[in-house]
């Protein structure tokens, strides 16, 4: 203890700089990428050593403790959508083209919209399956339509429930 002691006296910005190094290692380690704050925190301590602005170890320790937590901190704060604060809302959470629904899941079928692809077997009562984007999916034909043979083009006119499709029969 006393050998970083007499360290810190001579040249605190090593300290420092070791302090930056192992975090880097921990980093790398752990794979963990928020540990580069306290990297980036223990170079600026350094930095303000270096360039001669020497404070007391403690007030350091406080400055390094200081900048790595609002290092986590304001990224964080100015980076969440407002509507993600919204309570039911979650728009962090919105992949894949879809709408946010009420309690933060989200409609990946509303991107299905306007698509066109192919009945899988023969509407009966206007129900049946068609085949879009590489699923099967539940569908019904819109009113006033006949029946719609296996493998005909159809195009997917709306989304009833969030699972059944509404689709319309395409002229081959």
């Amino acid at each position: 203890m006393s050998t970083l002691m007499a360290l810190y006296t001579q040249a605190p910005y090593w300290v420092w700089l070791a302090t930056a190094g192992l975090f880097v290692v921990l980093t790398l380690v752990t794979g963990v990428r928020s540990l580069v704050w306290p990297v980036l925190a223990a170079v600026a301590v350094a930095a303000l050593d270096l360039f001669g602005l020497h404070l007391p170890p403690t007030a350091e320790v406080a400055l390094f403790l200081a900048l790595t937590t609002l290092a986590f901190i304001v990224p964080r704060w100015m980076t969440t959508p407002h509507s993600a604060k919204v309570p039911g809302m979650d728009v962090r959470r919105m992949s894949g083209g879809g709408k946010p629904h009420e309690m933060g899941t989200v409609d990946r079928t509303s991107r299905l919209v306007g698509r066109i692809g192919r009945t899988t077997s023969e509407f009966a009562n206007g129900v049946g399956r068609v085949w879009i984007e590489g699923a099967e999916w539940a569908a019904e034909l819109e009113s006033g339509e006949d029946g719609v043979p296996p493998e005909a083009p159809v195009r997917v006119t709306r989304v009833v429930g969030g699972v059944r499709l509404q689709v319309q029969g395409l002229d081959r």
